[in-house]
């Protein structure tokens, strides 16, 4: 049998398609909204805001980024490490929070500005580099171990656990090591030159992250990360204020 289709000119596309038209771009070339919407996705950023889950996802904040730090003391040494944020929303919750439970001390908000890129790894970073550390350097495990003891003293006496030294139950025990950093300066220190090695100068606060605040950070080198630019006294039109600052999301995807 023998089928003739004749002189045809068959073409496949999708949907809607149309002859000459680009579906994500625009005629100069620009990408549409659903174009930087497919982008995003492509990029692991989550919505067409173009904001990130920064509790997850690997991130970057510009150098210039402004970052608050609630404190009592407004002269405090910009050296070390430092917790803040780079919302906010959050900065206003935490001037709020302390602000309540100051117990008559003077609260202060600090302003800062990122001197250099700040770079945060994904949780799944964070988990390993914890694993890989309490797997391979017995100096932090002993430290972790010491810490947790304390821990579990206070929060339950009579029910201490030992840490037990495999993947699966490391990277569940990295939930308890998260809240324990800020009270241990040798974990800190271990911990992130780690991540230092890998190119990070940032990480999420895991044991704040969605409990306190939405993206609070520890920057591992305030000096060199940060430029502190102004201190001010928090009070309710401090406040106000504070909440009225732009709500625009700068953490990019990396």
């Amino acid at each position: 049998m023998i089928i003739n289709y004749g002189d045809s000119l068959s073409h496949y596309g999708v949907l809607g398609m149309k002859w000459g038209v680009r579906r994500y771009q625009n005629k100069d070339g620009t990408l549409t909204e659903a174009g930087k919407r497919r982008r995003n996705r492509s990029l692991g950023i989550r919505n067409e805001s173009g904001s990130i889950n920064t509790r997850k996802d690997a991130f970057k904040l510009p150098k210039g980024t402004t970052l608050h730090r609630s404190t009592y003391n407004p002269k405090e040494d910009n050296k070390g490490h430092a917790f803040a944020t780079f919302k906010s929303k959050d900065a206003k919750g935490y001037a709020s929070r302390n602000r309540i439970f100051s117990e008559g001390k003077i609260t202060y908000d600090m302003t800062m500005k990122a001197k250099e890129v700040l770079v945060s790894p994904s949780k799944r970073e964070r988990i390993d580099t914890f694993v890989n550390l309490m797997l391979t350097d017995p100096e932090f495990a002993k430290a972790y171990q010491a810490q947790k003891a304390m821990y579990q003293l206070f929060k339950k006496p009579g029910k201490q656990q030992e840490v037990e030294q495999n993947v699966k139950k490391l990277e569940r025990e990295y939930a308890i090591f998260a809240p324990l950093l800020g009270g241990s300066e040798p974990l800190r220190q271990r911990y992130f030159s780690e991540l230092s090695k890998k190119g990070y100068n940032m990480i999420i606060d895991d044991a704040d992250a969605a409990v306190i605040s939405n993206s609070p950070v520890i920057i591992f080198d305030r000096q060199k990360s940060l430029e502190v630019v102004r201190v001010n006294k928090v009070n309710r039109e401090y406040l106000r204020k504070l909440g009225k600052e732009g709500k625009k999301d700068v953490a990019m995807a990396i």
